[in-house]
C-alpha cells in the first residue's frame, strides 16, 4: 500500500517536472557524465537495468553530498536561517526520494531475471527518483545562490466597498494597516491564559 501511495505521488510530481523527460525548452537539463534518469527501461535487459540503476544511484548520492556540503557551508559563513531552511528541505526530500530508489534497487536485484514486469516498475521508481533528486539538487543551488530575506515593511491593504453594500455611502474605506490586527481572548476552555 505504501509503495503504490509513494510511486503515485512520484508519477504525479514527475509528470509535472520537464527533469523527468531528460529536455526542457531550451535542450538537455542533465549535467555532463550524469546518467539519464528517464530511460526506455523496456527496452533495457535485466542486467542492463541493474547497471543503470547503481549508476543513477551514485549520481543520486552525489547530489546528495553535494547539497549536504552546501548546507554546512551555509550553516558556516551566512547563517541564514531562510537559506538554510529552503536548503535543509530540499536535503531532506532528497534523502527521502534517494530511500525509495534504494529501495527498489534491493527489491530489482532480487527479482532479476525472474519477473520483467515488476523489474521494470521497480527501474521506474528508481527512475522517478533520479529525476525528482536532480530537480531537488537544482532547486538546493537555487537556494544557496539566491538572497533570501523576509521583509516586513508594513503591509497595508487598500479596501473598497460597493457604494450599495454601506448604509452612509461612502465606499472608499481607506488604507487598513494590517500589522495592527486585534487579537482576541482565548476562549474558557483554553489551556492558555
Amino acid at each position: 500500500m505504501k509503495i503504490t501511495t509513494i510511486l503515485v505521488v512520484l508519477i504525479a510530481l514527475t509528470s509535472l517536472s520537464p527533469v523527468a523527460t531528460g529536455q526542457e525548452a531550451g535542450g538537455d537539463v542533465l549535467p555532463a557524465g550524469a546518467t539519464p534518469v528517464v530511460t526506455d527501461i523496456k527496452n533495457l535487459s535485466s542486467s542492463e537495468r541493474l547497471s543503470w540503476a547503481s549508476e543513477l544511484l551514485s549520481d543520486m548520492n552525489e547530489v546528495r553530498v553535494r547539497v549536504e556540503g552546501l548546507l554546512e557551508q551555509t550553516r558556516a559563513e551566512e547563517q541564514d536561517v531562510l537559506k538554510l531552511n529552503c536548503i535543509n528541505e530540499r536535503l531532506s526530500a532528497i534523502k527521502g526520494f534517494t530511500k525509495v530508489a534504494e529501495k527498489a534497487n534491493v527489491t530489482l536485484r532480487s527479482l532479476s531475471g525472474t519477473d520483467e514486469e515488476k523489474e521494470i516498475h521497480q527501474a521506474k521508481l528508481i527512475g522517478l527518483s533520479g529525476a525528482q533528486v536532480q530537480q531537488l539538487g537544482e532547486e538546493a543551488e537555487s537556494c544557496y545562490g539566491q538572497i533570501v530575506q523576509q521583509v516586513d515593511d508594513g503591509t497595508k491593504l487598500k479596501v473598497k466597498v460597493a457604494d450599495d453594500l454601506r448604509d452612509d455611502g461612502i465606499g472608499d474605506v481607506g488604507v487598513v494597516d494590517t500589522t495592527d490586527i486585534g487579537t482576541y481572548p482565548y476562549p474558557d476552555v483554553s489551556p492558555i491564559r
